[in-house]
C-alpha cells in the first residue's frame, strides 16, 4: 500500500529540512544522495522560503487573511509498502516523489524532496513553502479534503506503476459519496454498472458514448478514458482503469466487438441505389427517397451480400418532411418501436423493407444538439465538413505557439522574480543587519540578540551574497519599479493563460460539433455546407 500525509511546520523550517536531508539517510551506496528541490537550492530553501513570505507581504500587504499565517511550510510523507521494495528501486521512489509533488502543488510552490532508504520501508519527504511564489497566496490545508486529494494522486501514481493501492476505508470521501458508499451505491458502483448495462446494447465504442452521453454521464477520453456520474457533486473524473481491468477503453472496445454478430442483417444488392465516397444510398420501397447508410456500417462478407452490423444505425437518420427514416436492430427497446421488428439469427436474409419504418421524431433533444453543433461551427468559420479538420489543426498550432510563449514568458518571470524578492527583502533585513552592528561587544547581548533575529540575519547574508554575484547595487533600485514590473508580468501570464485555455476551449466543442454531426446526419456532408435551414410548417430543423 501507498500511504501520503501531511503536516504543518510553524517554527522550525531550516531544522526540518535538515532532517530531511540528512546524507545518513539519503545516500545510495553509489553515492548518489536522493534529494532534490524546485525553484530554490537545498542548502538555502529555508531562507528562499523566507525571501518568498517576504515579496508576498510587499507585493499584496499583510498576508494573514489568507489564514493560518504562522504556518511557514508543510512537511508531507509518501510511503510505499515494504513488499513493493522488488518492484521499484530508491531512485525510482524519488522520481515518483518529484512527479506527486509537482501534481499536488502544480508548479507553485518552493519544495525540497529527500527519499530516506535507511528503513525497510522507503519513502519520501516533501516539505514545500506556505505561501507561493506565483500567486503569493497561502496554501490552505483543509482537514479531509487536503488528505483525499493527495491520497488520489498517490494511488494515481501507484496504480500507473504497478504498486500496491490502500483502499480508503471512508474517509477522505464527500458525505454524500460516503453515504451513498454505505447504502452500496458508490460513484464507482454507479458508473461501473452504467457502462455494463450499456455495453450490451452498443455494436460500436460511437454509440457507447452515445447512450452514456444521452443518460447524463460524462466522458473524458485523453491517455486514460475517465468518466462522471450525472450527480453535480462528483467533481472528479474517475478513471476506468480504476473501477477495474475490464473498464479502460481497449477493454470496453473488445467488450463491444463481441456484440458484432449478434446484430448482423443483409441487405438485397436491388436495394444499393448508388455508392457514394463515404457511404452507400438504399431505394426506399415505395418511395422517392433515398437513405443512406456510411460505409462504417456496411460489411461485404463471403457471400457477396451487403451486412449491416453497426447498431449506431438507431442515431443516425434523414429526414423526409416530417418524418424520419431510420434502420433499426433488433433489441433497440430505448427507440420505442410501436412495430416489432424482425430478428435474424446469422445469415438469413430479411427483406430491407421489414426493417424500415416510418416513425414521428420524439427525440427532439438530438435536434437541439445538431442545430447548436451547427451554429457554433459557422460562428467559428467552418462552413464545409472538412473545415473542421482544417480549423481545428491551426487552432492545435496556435495553442502550441501559445503554450510556447507562456512557457518562455514564466521562465523568464520565475527568474526575475528571484532577483526581485533579493531587492524587495533588501531594505528590512539591512535594518535588522544595522541594528546588530551597533551593538556592543558582547557575548550576552549579540547571542540574545541572534537568538531572536537570527533567520533574519542569515537571510541578510544571502541577499547580500546574491546581488553580489548578480551586480546588483540594491540602492540604486526603486521598489516601486519593481513592483510595478513583477505586477506587469504576472497579468501578461494571466492574458496568455486565459488565451490558451479559450483556444482549447473552442477546440474541444469545435470537435464535439464534428461529432455530433457526424453521428446524426445523414448525408454526403464531406462535400456540402454545413447550414440550418428551417421546414415550413413545422419545428424541425434539417441540414
Amino acid at each position: 500500500m501507498a500511504i501520503a500525509k501531511i503536516h504543518a511546520i510553524k517554527s522550525t523550517v531550516a531544522k526540518s529540512i535538515e532532517y530531511i536531508t540528512n546524507p545518513d539517510k539519503t545516500i545510495m551506496p553509489n553515492g548518489t544522495q536522493l534529494v532534490s528541490s524546485f525553484n530554490c537550492a537545498t542548502e538555502t530553501a529555508a531562507i528562499e522560503f523566507d525571501l518568498t513570505r517576504r515579496m508576498a507581504l510587499e507585493m499584496t500587504g499583510d498576508y494573514t487573511n489568507t489564514g493560518r499565517a504562522n504556518n511557514l511550510a508543510y512537511h508531507m510523507i509518501q510511503s510505499f509498502d515494504i513488499n513493493d521494495n522488488d518492484k521499484v528501486t530508491p531512485d525510482q521512489i524519488h522520481k515518483l516523489g518529484i512527479e506527486f509533488a509537482e501534481k499536488f502543488l502544480k508548479g507553485k510552490y518552493e519544495y525540497v524532496i529527500a527519499t530516506h532508504i535507511d528503513k525497510k520501508h522507503v519513502h519520501n519527504h516533501i516539505i514545500f513553502n506556505a505561501v507561493s511564489f506565483r500567486d503569493y497566496k497561502k496554501f490552505r490545508s483543509q482537514p479531509y479534503k487536503t488528505v483525499a486529494k493527495m491520497r488520489e494522486i498517490n494511488d494515481l501514481i501507484c496504480e500507473e506503476n504497478n504498486l500496491s493501492v490502500i483502499k480508503s476505508k471512508g474517509r477522505g470521501k464527500s458525505y454524500k459519496e460516503w453515504m451513498v458508499s454505505k447504502e452500496g451505491l458508490s460513484w464507482f458502483q454507479i458508473i461501473q454498472n452504467k457502462i455494463d448495462e450499456t455495453i450490451p446494447k452498443c455494436t460500436s465504442y460511437d454509440e457507447f458514448k452515445k447512450f452514456l452521453l444521452a443518460d447524463g454521464f460524462y466522458i473524458k477520453e485523453g491517455k486514460h478514458i475517465a468518466f462522471k456520474t450525472p450527480d453535480e457533486t462528483q467533481t472528479r473524473y474517475i478513471r476506468g482503469k480504476r473501477i477495474g481491468d475490464n473498464y479502460t477503453k481497449t477493454a470496453i472496445e473488445q467488450r463491444i466487438a463481441k456484440n458484432l454478430n449478434k446484430e448482423k442483417y443483409v441487405i438485397d444488392q436491388k436495394f444499393i441505389y448508388k455508392k457514394l465516397s463515404s457511404g452507400y444510398l438504399l431505394s426506399m420501397p415505395k418511395s422517392e427517397q433515398y437513405l443512406y447508410l456510411a460505409s462504417d456500417n456496411l460489411a461485404i462478407e463471403s457471400d457477396k451480400k451487403y451486412h449491416i452490423f453497426d447498431k449506431t444505425l438507431t442515431a443516425k437518420s434523414m429526414l423526409l418532411g416530417d418524418n424520419l427514416i431510420s434502420i433499426y436492430s433488433s433489441d433497440s427497446t430505448d427507440l420505442n418501436r410501436e412495430s416489432k421488428i424482425l430478428k435474424s439469427n446469422g445469415n438469413e436474409e430479411i427483406p430491407i423493407e421489414d426493417y424500415i419504418k416510418d416513425r414521428q421524431i420524439k427525440n427532439r433533444e438530438q435536434l437541439h444538439k445538431l442545430a447548436d453543433a451547427a451554429s457554433y461551427s459557422r460562428k467559428q468559420g467552418v462552413v464545409y465538413y472538412s473545415d473542421f479538420a482544417i480549423k481545428i489543426d491551426a487552432l492545435s498550432r496556435q495553442a502550441y505557439d501559445t503554450k510556447h510563449k507562456l512557457i518562455d514568458l514564466d521562465k523568464k518571470v520565475i527568474e526575475f522574480k528571484n532577483i526581485g524578492k533579493l531587492i524587495l527583502s533588501y531594505e528590512k533585513l539591512k535594518a535588522v543587519a544595522d541594528d546588530y552592528s551597533k551593538l556592543k561587544f558582547s557575548r550576552f547581548t549579540r547571542r540574545k540578540f541572534e537568538n531572536k533575529y537570527g533567520n533574519e540575519l542569515a537571510s541578510y547574508e544571502y541577499v547580500m551574497s546574491e546581488l553580489k554575484q548578480l551586480s546588483i547595487d540594491p540602492n540604486k533600485v526603486n521598489k516601486s519599479d519593481i513592483v510595478a514590473l513583477i505586477k506587469s508580468n504576472d497579468e501578461k501570464i494571466k492574458l496568455l493563460e486565459t488565451e490558451a485555455q479559450q483556444i482549447n476551449d473552442v477546440i474541444e466543442r469545435l470537435r464535439e460539433a464534428q461529432s455530433i454531426i457526424n453521428e446524426y446526419v445523414l448525408s454526403d456532408i464531406s462535400d456540402r455546407p454545413i447550414a440550418l435551414k428551417k421546414e415550413k410548417n413545422t419545428e424541425i430543423e434539417k441540414y
